[in-house]
């Protein structure tokens, strides 16, 4: 990250603690203007998972699931947040739907607490979108924004048609 960017946009946000401070970091810089730039010639060795591996659980899932919403909310501007509103509540009441038409409690249970974390959290991720917006935020374009639908339609692909686990099936497992 560039010291410029971080020194407008701040650095990581201390609402969270391990799991995606990263992302939210890079939505932050995304919504200020900031772009990401693809170098292929790059290399960079992540070992994907590997620091969570050991406590990731329904808790954890608990807790990305609320971050997830939390930077959401507090990031988007306000006029992304209402053009994407039909779509979003789409999202929500599919997975709802699905949860309940497969009988996938775990998921119904991480829903419905990632909400409620982010009600009871809402004068926290107000404050800091109070903060963010006395800067410059950037409506994110129609074709940024659909990088984040396809993103959901190939998790629910890979997940409800296929059949392939997800991370919280995998924790099950073990």
């Amino acid at each position: 990250y560039d010291t410029q960017m971080l020194t407008e946009i701040g650095f990581f946000d201390p609402h969270f603690s391990t799991g995606y401070e990263d992302a939210e970091i890079g939505l932050r810089a995304v919504v200020s203007g900031y772009k990401s730039v693809y170098a292929p010639q790059a290399i960079v060795y992540h070992k994907m998972g590997q620091s969570i591996k050991k406590v990731f659980n329904e808790e954890y899932s608990i807790m990305i699931h609320s971050a997830i919403l939390y930077s959401y909310f507090k990031c988007m501007p306000k006029l992304n947040i209402i053009t994407a509103l039909p779509s979003f509540i789409f999202k929500y009441m599919s997975m709802l739907i699905i949860d309940i038409v497969f009988w996938r409690p775990k998921y119904l249970r991480i829903m419905k607490l990632s909400w409620k974390n982010l009600i009871s959290n809402q004068g926290n991720w107000k404050a800091k979108k109070r903060n963010l917006s006395s800067k410059k935020i950037k409506y994110l374009n129609h074709k940024q924004f659909i990088n984040f639908l396809w993103f959901d339609v190939k998790r629910f692909w890979r997940i409800i048609i296929l059949k392939q686990d997800s991370a919280i099936d995998e924790y099950g497992k073990s």
